[in-house]
């Protein structure tokens, strides 16, 4: 990458990416899933 380079996801979607493991994500997720 060069100085002055940008990923395409803040440039064009004003959006940022947060990794995280997906077994993580449901593991904080499924508890709100089964009070719905």
């Amino acid at each position: 990458r060069w100085e002055g380079d940008q990923n395409f996801m803040p440039v064009l979607a004003e959006t940022h990416i947060l990794p995280q493991a997906l077994a993580d994500l449901w593991a904080r997720l499924q508890p709100e899933f089964a009070a719905v």
